[in-house]
C-alpha cells in the first residue's frame, strides 16, 4: 500500500498553495512510500492511479473568511461548502472524489487540507498563505506518520 498527496492549484496567487506544499514536500526525506503529486485538473489527478492507495491526502487553497492562511481539516461533507462555486479546475475535488467512489477505486481514507486563502489574482502567493506552507507540510506528514503506524499495528 501507498500514500499518495495531491497538491491541487494554479499559478494565479494563492490557488498555488496545493502546489507549493507538495513541491516542499518532495524536497524532504518523505518515506518512499509516500507519492506527492501537483494537478491543475484534480478530478483527473484523483482517478489516476489510486490502486494500492490507502491514504489520500489532498491540499487546496480555499475560499477567503478572514482568516488568511488558516489551516483547517475538510471532511467530504464540508467540502461542497468551501469548494469555489466555478472552480478554477474544471471538474474540482469533490467531483473527483465522487467520480472515484462511483467507480469503487476511492481508497480507505480520504483527508483534505485546506489552506484560506487571501487572493486569487496576482503571480506569487499572499504573506499569509506563503507563511501556511511549512505548518501544512508538517500537518500532512504528522498525518502520513499516525496513518503508517496505525497501518503497521493494525
Amino acid at each position: 500500500m501507498r500514500n499518495v498527496v495531491i497538491g491541487v492549484g494554479s499559478a494565479q496567487g494563492d490557488d498555488a498553495v496545493g502546489l507549493e506544499v507538495v513541491a516542499r514536500l518532495r524536497s524532504r526525506a518523505l518515506p518512499s512510500d509516500v507519492e506527492c503529486v501537483a494537478s491543475e485538473r484534480p478530478a483527473f489527478a484523483l482517478l489516476d492511479g489510486l490502486a494500492g492507495v490507502a491514504v489520500l491526502a489532498i491540499v487546496d487553497a480555499v475560499r477567503p473568511n478572514g482568516h488568511p492562511g488558516r489551516l483547517c481539516w475538510i471532511s467530504r461533507a464540508e467540502l461542497a461548502r468551501v469548494e469555489h462555486p466555478a472552480s478554477t479546475h474544471g471538474l474540482g475535488v469533490a467531483e473527483g472524489l465522487a467520480l472515484a467512489e462511483a467507480l469503487g477505486v476511492l481508497p480507505p481514507e480520504v483527508v483534505i487540507l485546506g489552506v484560506e486563502a487571501e487572493r486569487f489574482v496576482g503571480d506569487a502567493l499572499s504573506a499569509s498563505v506563503a507563511r501556511a506552507v511549512e505548518p501544512a507540510c508538517a500537518m500532512l506528514c504528522r498525518h502520513l506518520a499516525a496513518a503508517e503506524e496505525a497501518n503497521a499495528d493494525a
